[in-house]
């Protein structure tokens, strides 16, 4: 089964329209009950960290609460050395990111996607499973 959440009406509209033989449901990334709801294999948090780093703890503690066994996918472009202002307190490089993700996370694999650096920065990817 595939389909996926977002905060965004418009966006699961849309995406109902697209894929009409999955799952969309329109709720936060806090939303406990739409998770279990959903009931994915895999959590995929492609490129939204930056937009929901206030909510990142929290949602660490509903993956370790609900989701123990499930694969576990991130991608986020990082930024060159001194040029990120923004989330520097939770993680710039790969190391910062395997090392936020390790409590809840059994990393399996992780690296950079792409070896071209975007002004400095990198596409970086941690795949494992929930603990």
């Amino acid at each position: 089964m595939c389909g996926g959440v977002d905060i965004s009406a418009t966006a699961i509209k849309k995406a109902r329209v697209k894929y009409p033989n999955s799952d969309f449901y329109v709720g936060d990334l806090l939303s406990e009950d739409v998770l279990v709801e959903f009931n994915p294999d895999c959590i995929c948090m492609i490129e939204i960290s930056w937009y929901v780093l206030d909510k990142l703890d929290k949602f660490k503690n509903i993956l370790a609460a609900t989701e123990s066994g499930k694969g576990f996918l991130h991608t986020l472009m990082t930024y060159a050395p001194g040029e990120q202002q923004y989330g520097a307190d939770y993680f710039t490089n790969i190391d910062e990111i395997k090392k936020y993700w390790s409590d809840v996370i059994d990393i399996k694999e992780w690296g950079v996607s792409s070896k071209i650096a975007y002004n400095g920065g990198h596409r970086t990817f941690i795949y494992g499973t929930v603990k």
